[in-house]
C-alpha cells in the first residue's frame, strides 16, 4: 500500500525495524488507527499483493479487480 500521512502527525509515531535493515515499520497503535486514517491525504494506492497458497479471494468484485492485477 501507497499513501500520504500529514508529516507533524506521521512524526507521533515510531518507525520500528522488524526485521533486515530494510524491513521498516511505522508502528500505529490499534486504537489510533480511525484518527491515523483521517489524516490521510489523498488516494491509498495498492502497488504489491502476495497470496498464500490458501488464499482465498473475496466476494467483493472491487476487491477482485484490484488483486487479480497482481496475480
Amino acid at each position: 500500500m501507497r499513501f500520504s500521512i500529514d508529516a507533524a502527525h506521521f512524526e507521533s509515531y515510531a518507525v520500528e525495524n522488524v526485521g533486515a535493515e530494510m524491513h521498516n515499520e511505522l508502528w500505529v497503535p490499534a486504537e489510533a488507527l480511525a484518527v491515523f486514517n483521517e489524516h490521510i491525504t489523498g488516494g491509498i494506492e495498492v502497488v504489491a499483493a502476495f497470496f498464500g497458497t490458501q488464499f482465498v479471494m473475496p466476494e467483493s468484485l472491487a476487491l477482485q479487480e484490484i488483486l487479480n492485477r497482481f496475480r
